[in-house]
């Protein structure tokens, strides 16, 4: 009988832990970001996840931040932000390189204006820098398309860029390993290598394509409504997960890989901010401590293992001059 007693007091242990455990299994994204608060669109901050009591600012810009990518476990940001150009009265978009090793270097407009509107950019683990931009009515300025700054132009006093694609790409992002690009159209999200301009098409239902910290996956937004928060697998295309069917205005990925952390707008121009787990589960909110949510974000390091971009299989290799051009 005391043994029955001893088993039936060590089930009953297990049934608790079995309760407990599950709300520890999910411990919510560490670490250090550079973020854009709600309550201070025209500047950049340095903080933790967690923690708001090293929060300070960093970088101060006129007008409107739009964009931010981060070169992992090195010196490098930039920021895409506009500009005034008070002698003709106008708006630009430009790309703006910041040293977050050093804050009290100035920062650099890469772009200068003669882009015209940049809308979106990537700084690459290796330093290469891509953007794409858009053109109105301006005939002296570059075409629309994709561009790269090779790590090299950083340094000089005025980086010249390199001419990838005609092509009417919105958002753009690298590959852990610097190889790979992704960028969407209207036509859905591409996959270009850095040095061949191969082109494969990798889904027509998407745009904002994000990589995982490993490269074997993509985060996007579904173009179908209702919109969906989605992931697809590179290795093999087939694998499609809806995780969130909501309409971030920004989202990442977390740097371990396990959630995909994004930004939801609120009442009176402040966000909200939620970390869903990839394997599943329901959103959990973060940066609660940071007044009026946060805009944009991005994490300083990337996770400690090893990341490598893989070759998606099954894939649609496209010809650029049979790729539909939208006006």
């Amino acid at each position: 009988m005391k043994r029955f007693f001893n088993r039936f007091r060590l089930c009953l242990l297990y049934c608790c832990l079995a309760c407990i455990l599950p709300l520890a299994a999910h411990a919510k994204p560490t670490g250090e970001i550079i973020f854009s608060p709600s309550a201070d669109f025209f500047g950049l901050w340095s903080g933790n996840v967690q923690d708001r009591q090293d929060a300070r600012s960093v970088f101060r810009q006129k007008l409107l931040i739009i964009e931010l990518s981060i070169q992992k476990n090195d010196s490098y940001l930039i920021a895409v932000a506009e500009r005034f150009v008070e002698d003709d009265l106008h708006l630009v978009i430009d790309v703006y390189l910041l040293n977050r090793k050093n804050w009290l270097i100035k920062e650099k407009n890469l772009t200068r204006g003669l882009f015209h509107e940049v809308l979106d950019a990537a700084i690459s683990e290796k330093g290469d820098v891509v953007f794409t931009n858009r053109i109105f009515n301006r005939p002296w300025a570059p075409a629309r398309g994709i561009y790269l700054f090779p790590n090299r132009e950083l340094r000089q006093k005025d980086p010249q860029a390199e001419f990838l694609k005609a092509v009417e790409a919105h958002h753009v992002d690298w590959a852990p390993n610097g190889n790979v690009i992704a960028f969407d159209t209207a036509d859905g999200i591409f996959l270009m290598d850095r040095l061949t301009l191969k082109i494969s098409h990798i889904i027509k239902d998407g745009y904002r394509p994000v990589f995982s910290p490993d490269g074997k996956k993509l985060a996007f937004l579904t173009r179908t409504k209702p919109t969906r928060l989605s992931i697809l697998s590179l290795t093999n295309p087939q694998n499609l997960k809806h995780i969130a069917d909501v309409s971030p205005l920004y989202f990442t990925w977390s740097p371990d890989g396990r959630y995909i952390v994004y930004t939801l707008a609120a009442p009176n121009l402040t966000r909200k901010n939620y970390a869903v787990p990839v394997a599943g589960g329901p959103p959990e909110r973060i940066l609660e401590m940071y007044d009026r949510g946060v805009r944009l974000f991005e994490w300083t390091h990337a996770a400690k293992s090893g990341a490598h971009a893989v070759e998606p299989t099954n894939k649609l290799t496209t010809l650029w001059g049979k790729l539909k051009r939208q006006n």
